[in-house]
């Protein structure tokens, strides 16, 4: 809120000052304990400087400048003295802008009872300020600290207190960080006190019930005394805070010089976790924290404590029993006898120290002896104390926790190959891109008593899919009414639905076999205020009757579970020898004995388990490597069984910026399970045509509806196909088997449209995200691009207030997956989205067919044009492919020679051989210069040795030129390719379809006579013209 009149008039009243009778501007408060001392507020003039506050007589001042309002601070004094006299400190003990020798002067000293120095206050403005000091007080900055100088000038002080207050729409909230003094009496400097110091504050104590003036009493945290996070708790709102809560830790880990991050991690979701717990417990108002640190405990005392917390989450949320020998120890130690009872305590006292001392649950270091237990309980201390005062434990989902979350993955998590956390915008893109409302309606439709989806991520890592999917369900939760619904048990339902997320225990389930990251999940979870969801500690391509498993995903020894409407997930990919952890699986999976055991392409199973979870009709979106669409092996096998259970509408390329962790170029699969009888219709059908077309065959067959998608099948196979030729080869059976397979998939990707975004590269991929990470210490995250004033992230991937934004890809995904028409796709977009056919992204040209999905193609723009014939290089009369001459040569053995080794963009080295003896035009297949107007071709002449980077092509002289084909290849714009896995590579099927104009041979020559000496962009503009391209 902005500092004026009116905030100043809404704080006096929230203070309870009232106007004076008769008066307008002058505001006053009288204070019934001190007999009517009253403090008068004047408001009339129009400058805050020249507003006075009259703290009257009995109030000392050492100077004037907190009696007017010519800076915000000012307000704060007035505050905190208003809640110094309503505790009971009477107005003579206390004194305004003490002076002192060194140090400048105090904002308020509070003297005891005989004028000796009782409390000194130091108030800041809300929020940086605030923050600030806090910072200079924990780094000890001897510049800019004033507290511990004060305390140098009295050493009576028993306490130091940095205050602040602000109003809220709650009232006047205050903080107060007190230092208990008594310690550093013998102290000659601000360097021995900050030495002394734990680095820790009290945050109860002065201004509280339990205290009154004089006698202050560090009492617990209650649960009325928890703070809710705001977002200025946890985000870097500005370059000048360093207040934040991920920040404080980060430091404490610096401070304490804690350089194993993993295990740091670790631990403070330990912390997290007891927090959560005791917040659980908490029954009333005026239940005592026992996750805080009390003023002057023992280490033991409270790490006891706190492991009593960490275990009961473990056992109630996670369903894990840990060792846990207490019960034991004290069953043996009954058996001794009574009048040894004080052996008994000993022994008692002896084991909780040993278990205290012995536990990894909390050690932030590694503990060897005593020394170096105290030091690690000086750290869970000011971790606990960093978190004592905060309610962590949400009621609805709060995006700001999901960044802090985002931070400490990122900083703490060391993500190995294969395993990077989804970020959020990522997650709230997906679940905004599946029709939760079409599964709720449908089942309302049937009249299911769960009405609601079954959701399941079985690598749910840090949770973000499952948080941001029970939100959206939530959301459409929370716009039904009873009108909506078809029965009363459905109806009665809702009434309980809606008031809470207890739902999650029946519909959410994760899967992590990361223990750390189970934790993880069910944090996430709880700060969301969905803690019923089960988090299991499992591992995801279990067989499903295993041990582990429960409701939903505990069944019978099928292979296909079937019980859930949707699946959000991101699996790891390559993951070394995982298939022997696996092994009770191997009759689970068909691509199991497809896996060698040293392989690492986990994510092939994941894409069968995606199968194995789907009821029919069932939705998936699912990030994967970008090698899953074009690899062979394996990959192609797991695209195959992809192809035959799911329809597919959507696919999103992501680029090497979209997670943190990796260079890993990503797909975002978005898919349809299929019924499992589907594929088989298609194979069948595809079986009994092409086994009619076989040459002598006659049949009933029934031509009429399958000729056209079989015209279009070959025309895809082929320009330059010979059907009689095509006929005959189906008599090989090993050829048959090929095209029957061909045909199938073909038939079942038919006219199946999708939805194809890519997020492109550097700058263009940032501003389609609409975010970037960083990890620059104190900004580490996720953070908006560009970066504005409020924070939001603006992507293009979808919109948090709209399912129908055009201007979003979720809308298209969505509208695709409803089998909608699709509108035309907007302009903001159009360089990123496009809407294609699945049947033409197969490469079916292919002789070994891999089942191949080309996301991304030529943009030809031969193709408008009709001044020339249209040829490709699959014209045989014009062209000749001699890819199968061509050898790889080693460098070792290129060491000498005059004939020229050609590779992708030329001459690679020399060698005393050759392989061709004429004319040829090369073309680049990977490592070219792929971008437009490159050099992606080139011309050879004489003697030439060519390895396997560039493909060969010799011309007929009569109807094509050498140059002229250069020319044509090297107009086109292949940097698509540069996306593609592992640099991308032209592959011949592709090379062969590419169309282009071949005007006559003179012509051709005149065209190339006129672009001769002409600059790149003056020769192209010649060549487009001539060719009649628009």
């Amino acid at each position: 809120m902005s500092f004026n009149k009116s905030f100043i008039e809404q704080t006096l009243s929230g203070l309870d000052f009232s106007l004076i009778s008769g008066q307008t501007s002058c505001w006053q408060k009288e204070y019934t304990k001190h007999g009517s001392y009253t403090i008068i507020v004047d408001l009339s003039n129009d400058e805050l400087s020249k507003c006075k506050i009259n703290y009257g007589d009995d109030i000392a001042k050492g100077r004037e400048t907190t009696c007017n309002f010519s800076q915000r601070e000012n307000l704060v004094v007035l505050e905190c003295v208003d809640r110094l006299l309503m505790k009971g400190y009477a107005p003579p003990q206390i004194e305004l802008e003490k002076r002192w020798r060194v140090g400048g002067y105090l904002d308020i000293l509070v003297k005891d009872t005989t004028d000796k120095a009782y409390i000194m206050i130091d108030c800041k403005v809300w929020g940086e300020p605030y923050n600030s000091a806090e910072k200079i007080i924990m780094t000890n900055d001897y510049n800019k600290e004033q507290l511990f100088n004060y305390y140098l000038n009295d050493k009576n002080a028993k306490f130091v207190v940095l205050y602040t207050s602000n109003l809220t729409n709650n009232g006047i909230r205050y903080k107060s960080n007190i230092i208990e003094m008594s310690r550093f009496i013998s102290c000659k400097n601000q360097k021995e006190i900050y030495e002394n110091w734990d680095k820790n504050f009290q945050i109860k104590g002065i201004f509280d019930e339990d205290s009154t003036p004089y006698n202050v009493k560090f009492s617990g945290i209650k649960q009325k005394d928890l703070q809710p996070l705001s977002i200025y708790d946890v985000d870097k709102f500005d370059k000048n805070i360093d207040g934040t809560i991920f920040n404080t830790f980060a430091e404490i880990l610096r401070r304490n010089v804690i350089s194993d991050k993993n295990n740091a991690y670790n631990v403070i979701f330990n912390l997290i976790l007891s927090k959560i717990v005791d917040e659980d417990q908490a029954v009333d108002e005026d239940y005592e924290m026992e996750f805080q640190w009390k003023f002057d405990e023992e280490p033991v005392q409270v790490l006891e404590r706190l492991s009593k917390l960490y275990r009961t989450g473990v056992t109630d949320y996670l369903d894990i029993e840990l060792v846990e020998l207490s019960e034991e120890v004290d069953q043996v130690l009954a058996r001794i006898p009574h009048d040894l009872n004080h052996v008994s305590k000993e022994i008692r006292d002896l084991f909780k120290q040993f278990r205290i001392y012995k536990s990894s649950e909390f050690a932030f270091k590694e503990i060897l002896d005593e020394r170096t237990f105290k030091e690690n309980a000086e750290i869970v201390k000011s971790v606990v104390k960093l978190l004592e005062k905060y309610e962590l434990k949400g009621t609805h989902k709060q995006p700001f926790l999901g960044y802090f979350f985002e931070k400490l993955l990122n900083i703490g998590m060391k993500q190995e190959t294969g395993q990077f956390f989804t970020a959020l915008p990522i997650a709230e893109f997906n679940s905004r891109s599946i029709p939760y409302e079409k599964i709720i309606k449908d089942k309302i439709e049937r009249r299911e008593e769960f009405f609601l989806p079954y959701l399941i991520d079985y690598a749910c890592g840090s949770g973000h899919f499952l948080t941001e999917g029970i939100e959206r369900i939530d959301e459409v939760l929370q716009r039904l009414t009873d009108k909506d619904l078809k029965s009363r048990r459905q109806i009665d339902r809702l009434s309980g639905w809606q008031t809470s997320f207890n739902w999650t225990r029946e519909f959410v389930y994760g899967i992590e076999k990361d223990f750390r990251l189970v934790k993880t999940s069910k944090i996430a979870c709880f700060l969301n205020g969905e803690g019923d969801v089960n988090i299991l500690y499992a591992d995801g391509l279990d067989k499903f009757d295993s041990d582990k498993y429960r409701g939903k995903l505990l069944a019978s020894k099928n292979i296909d579970n079937g019980n859930f409407d949707v699946l959000e997930a991101n699996p790891p990919y390559s993951v070394e020898n995982f298939k022997l952890t696996i092994q009770d699986s191997q009759d689970s999976f068909e691509l199991f004995d497809e896996v060698s055991d040293k392989s690492d392409d986990i994510e092939c199973l994941f894409i069968e388990r995606a199968k194995h979870l789907l009821r029919e009709g069932g939705y998936a979106s699912l990030i994967l490597p970008a090698t899953i669409l074009l690899n062979s092996g394996i990959h192609s096998k797991a695209r195959k069984l992809m192809l035959k259970y799911f329809k597919v509408v959507g696919i999103v390329e992501f680029g090497t910026q979209t997670f943190l962790a990796t260079g890993q170029r990503t797909v975002n699969l978005f898919m349809i399970r299929r019924s499992n009888d589907e594929w088989k219709m298609a194979e069948n059908i595809a079986k009994e045509f092409l086994d009619n077309l076989k040459p002598g065959k006659k049949s009933d067959f029934d031509y009429a509806n399958n000729k056209s998608i079989f015209s279009e099948y070959l025309n895809l196979l082929s320009d330059e196909i010979d059907l009689d030729e095509y006929i005959n080869t189906l008599t090989d059976k090993k050829h048959f088997d090929t095209e029957v397979e061909k045909l199938m998939f073909f038939m079942l990707t038919y006219n199946n449209k999708i939805v194809v975004a890519n997020s492109k590269d550097k700058e263009d991929e940032l501003m389609f995200l609409g975010y970037e990470h960083s990890d620059r210490r104190k900004y580490e995250g996720i953070h908006p691009y560009p970066n504005n004033k409020d924070r939001k992230i603006n992507s293009m991937l979808y919109d948090e207030n709209s399912l129908n934004n055009i201007e979003k890809v979720s809308t298209y995904i969505y509208k695709n997956y409803l089998g909608e028409d699709l509108p035309e796709i907007h302009s903001n977009l159009v360089k990123h989205v496009k809407i294609e056919m699945l049947h033409e992204m197969l490469d079916l040209s292919s002789d070994r067919f891999i089942a191949k999905i080309f996301i991304e193609a030529l943009e030809n723009i031969y193709l408008s044009t009709d001044k020339y014939p249209i040829e490709s290089l699959e014209n045989e009369d014009m062209v000749e492919i001699l890819d199968y001459m061509r050898k790889p040569v080693k460098k070792s053995d290129r060491t000498s020679g005059d004939i020229p080794y050609y590779g992708a963009s030329g001459v690679v080295g020399k060698i005393t051989d050759y392989i061709f003896d004429e004319d040829l035009v090369l073309i680049g297949e990977d490592g070219a210069r792929w971008d437009e107007f490159k050099e992606t071709a080139y011309k050879v002449e004489g003697k030439s040795w060519v390895n396997n980077h560039a493909h060969v092509i010799r011309v007929n002289k009569n109807i094509l030129k050498e140059e002229f084909l250069v020319e044509i290849f090297n107009r086109l714009d292949f940097s698509y390719l540069k996306r593609r896995p592992n640099g991308g590579k032209l592959l011949q099927s592709e090379l062969k379809k590419i169309k282009f104009p071949v005007p006559p041979i003179q012509v051709q020559e005149q065209i190339l006579k006129k672009m001769q000496g002409k600059k790149e962009k003056e020769r192209y503009k010649i060549f487009d013209e001539e060719l009649g391209i628009n």
